[in-house]
């Protein structure tokens, strides 16, 4: 049975600055949802009536999270080429505008626990620096500066409590996306806007590592593969610097290129160290780590590590990226090599083409397609022994 981990202090001020601020919102939601019932309604509604709004106003407040994400990224793109950035790509939920080397076009990607994403390219480095405050802080300038004209906007329109009450109840949700991204905060598992912003600047192993990030993710973006890019951005951070949120996705990355380049036995000591100590890889990024451990495990026949690795919690999580080529060579490995099901491997086969088309970077589907062909390989082989 896994042990839970417990919350560190910095979690524990995270978790209820977070409660606080959305205890605040939702309080002040409750007044203006009963405040504009009395005023459309007067101050003896019936009881439908009063189910109608309430109900009305809560499905409002779950869509008007979608405008908000659409401004906030936007807000990072604003920001992004105030400070000389060049655009990369912008997602919101899994629909996603990329550029590429040719031309401008709509791809397809989802992941676990994000809204939506603005990437960008940043200028050169000059003495080990490049501007960050403005590209990182631009998506909760944006929100506030929105919220406020939805404010303005309501008073305006007053005399119409139906528009008013839509629009305060988008405002207030606004500025919860405000603070919560603008107050600078570093888990050591998150590190939001506001923090980059305030923190990057002072911290240049930290900001080369955002550079090397931006820049694969431009590359990545124009049809490259890892391999062709520069090695020493795959570089294993020390122990001391995976503590950091920002570096320790270099880790990751590094561990992604050693499975690329095929050294199988170094990539899953690696990532086995990795997640041992302690650090600040980000959740997403240690559940894929786990998801590579499974398929090295699987691949050098010890299916008792990767059925122990294999418990519910990264069962939920495979669930909820199930369209993410890594996960999908991670099913179809577990149906080939685990399960012993090649019917049940053939389906992500056959569900690693269907998201090809649409999938926005074609060596990185490569890759995992060439991972897959290594396992069925290795299938073939212990079969014929």
């Amino acid at each position: 049975m896994k042990e839970k981990k417990k919350k560190t202090a910095s979690e524990k001020f995270v978790s209820a600055l977070y409660f606080i601020v959305f205890a605040l919102i939702g309080a002040a939601m409750g007044g203006v949802v009963i405040f504009f019932e009395e005023k459309i309604f007067g101050e003896d509604p019936t009881a439908m009536q009063s189910f109608k709004f309430l109900l009305g106003s809560f499905v409002l407040m779950l869509i008007s999270f979608i405008p908000h994400v659409i401004v906030h990224e936007a807000g990072h793109l604003v920001g992004g080429l105030l400070s000389g950035y060049k655009f990369v790509s912008f997602r919101i939920f899994g629909l996603m505008l990329i550029k590429t080397e040719e031309k401008i076009c709509f791809k397809s990607l989802s992941l676990a626990g994000t809204g939506g994403q603005c990437l960008m390219s940043p200028p050169e480095m000059k003495d080990g620096k490049f501007p960050v405050f403005l590209y990182n802080l631009g998506g909760s300038l944006m929100n506030l500066i929105f919220s406020i004209a939805l404010v303005v906007i309501a008073v305006i329109v007053k005399d119409y409590a139906i528009a008013s009450c839509v629009l305060i109840i988008l405002s207030l949700l606004g500025f919860a996306f405000a603070l919560t991204n603008g107050i600078p905060i570093n888990s050591g598992l998150v590190a939001n806007d506001g923090y980059n912003a305030l923190k990057l600047s002072r911290n240049k192993p930290a900001l080369r590592s955002l550079f090397i990030q931006m820049k694969m993710n431009e590359m990545l973006a124009y049809g490259k593969g890892l391999d062709e890019m520069p090695e020493e951005w795959f570089e294993i951070p020390s122990d001391e610097e995976m503590k950091n949120v920002i570096i320790a996705a270099l880790g990751v990355f590094g561990c992604n290129y050693l499975m690329l380049k095929g050294e199988f036995e170094k990539a899953d000591s690696t990532i086995e160290h990795l997640l041992s100590i302690e650090n600040g890889i980000a959740g997403v990024h240690k559940n894929l780590m786990l998801c590579d451990r499974i398929y090295l495990r699987l691949i050098a026949d010890d299916t008792e590590t990767a059925t122990r690795l294999y418990d519910e919690d990264l069962k939920k999580f495979i669930k909820s990226m199930k369209n993410f080529p890594q996960v999908i060579r991670t099913n179809y490995v577990i149906a080939l090599l685990l399960e012993k099901d090649n019917v049940k491997a053939e389906e992500y086969v056959k569900q690693m083409q269907k998201i090809e088309k649409n999938y926005p970077y074609p060596k990185d589907l490569k890759m995992e397609k060439d991972l897959m062909e290594i396992a069925k390989n290795r299938r073939l082989a212990g079969e014929k022994t």
